[in-house]
């Protein structure tokens, strides 16, 4: 591997994470929003939906090597998050 690319999973690697941390925020907020019923049960489907498809994209457009995906799974604990997200 050449250092440019050394250097751009490790971009990568910083990005998920990062992307995981506002996931993770987000849904947050929309259970807040929810729980107050300051927003619309159709409303928090829909944003809780747009936001789940900006995630994958963002991950399938950057899981694209090995050492990004076991970082993913394994140091992000990228494969739980998901789970939770889906259950």
């Amino acid at each position: 591997m050449t250092t440019s690319n050394a250097f751009g999973e490790e971009v990568i690697k910083i990005a998920l994470g990062s992307l995981i941390k506002v996931i993770k925020s987000m849904h947050e907020s929309l259970r807040k929003y929810g729980n107050s019923g300051s927003l619309s049960a159709q409303s928090l489907i829909r944003l809780g939906a747009q936001t789940n498809d900006y995630f994958l994209k963002l991950v399938s457009s950057w899981l694209k090597s090995d050492g990004i995906a076991n970082s993913f799974v394994f140091d992000l604990n990228g494969f739980e998050f998901l789970l939770d997200t889906i259950g």
